[in-house]
């Protein structure tokens, strides 16, 4: 099951979706994704925190 996630940077929102698959988090946001561990007490902070890396990665410098 996904669970929306969203991000505001400088002003421009940028949604993705995150799973939490046993002890695996994922996110996925234009065709990427990313994975961490899912050991974290707050996950949905942490898929905001990866679809910030994903976003920067998609648009290959940082949005901020």
């Amino acid at each position: 099951m996904s669970l929306p996630v969203t991000v505001t940077v400088k002003g421009k929102k940028y949604a993705g979706e995150y799973q939490i698959e046993g002890s695996l988090l994922r996110v996925f946001f234009d065709g990427k994704s990313k994975t961490t561990s899912a050991n974290s007490a707050n996950p949905e902070f942490v898929a905001r925190l990866l679809l910030i890396e994903l976003v920067c990665r998609v648009y290959r410098s940082s949005p901020f």
